[in-house]
């Protein structure tokens, strides 16, 4: 699992805080290295909770960063206020570096909500940032009458923090693909790895192709029963969807063997 990097500062802010600026205390801050990347259904997610009353994941394929948010049990989000960047340097911090503060009104994202919502998602192209990136996320939640609030990887003692993310290497399979072989070339090939090999050189350069790797459905079998079979087989189009990856974390690419006369 990756490591996640979590700054941590001065003391916890619990109940109605203010959503303007917040002033830390130098004193009291510590360096927290957590574990807080987690393998689920083949996907990488970075994830903190909000103590009791919710959590937050984030997580990539290959177009987008999904920021999501969670209530947990009879807990609502009421507001959101979320700010991205490659550096400490690219957020609305206040007061100056022997007393520093941020400034929530001037985060990039800010919602409240009316009425409350169970979970809430920011979306954000994956080319928006760099491998690694920071993230602060202060949430607060109501529990009937009462507001509960919270920044993300808050432990008791804590006032605000951000935490690193690392952009997961999701599978890439490329781009769809196509060729064509004659009914003699096909016939003259001799074994599974050779027919495997001719699907095999039609996916993208880079694109990993080991036997361990990627997957295919139907399968090279399927494919050659099938080109041997007296009715179904011989001149036609064998198509197949090679896959990377598993669970919810994959990607597909379309291969198709065209066999002409």
């Amino acid at each position: 699992m990756k490591k996640l990097l979590l700054l941590v500062l001065s003391t916890f802010c619990l109940g109605a805080c203010s959503v303007d600026t917040l002033e830390l205390d130098p004193v009291d801050s510590q360096l927290l290295v957590l574990d807080a990347t987690y393998t689920v259904k083949g996907c990488s997610i970075t994830t903190f909770n909000f103590e009791d009353a919710g959590r937050i994941e984030v997580r990539n394929d290959l177009d987008f960063i999904y920021v999501n948010l969670f209530a947990n049990g009879e807990y609502q989000i009421a507001e959101s206020y979320l700010h991205l960047g490659a550096d400490i340097s690219d957020f609305p911090t206040t007061g100056n570096s022997n007393n520093p503060g941020i400034s929530l009104k001037d985060m990039d994202y800010k919602y409240t909500f009316s009425p409350t919502v169970k979970e809430y998602s920011y979306k954000f192209p994956v080319d928006s940032f760099e491998d690694t990136f920071l993230v602060g996320a202060y949430t607060v939640f109501q529990l009937g009458k009462k507001k509960y609030s919270f920044w993300a990887g808050d432990l008791t003692g804590n006032k605000w923090s951000y935490f690193e993310n690392i952009l997961f290497d999701h599978p890439n399979a490329g781009s769809d693909n196509s060729r064509d072989i004659t009914l003699s070339e096909a016939q003259k090939l001799p074994s599974w790895d050779e027919v495997r090999k001719v699907y095999t050189a039609m996916l993208d350069p880079g694109v990993p192709e080991g036997q361990s790797v990627g997957s295919f459905e139907p399968s090279i079998w399927d494919l050659i029963n099938r080109f041997n079979d007296p009715i179904l087989g011989g001149v036609g189009e064998y198509t197949t969807v090679y896959t990377l990856g598993e669970g919810e974390c994959t990607d597909s690419v379309i291969l198709t063997l065209n066999v002409v006369p």
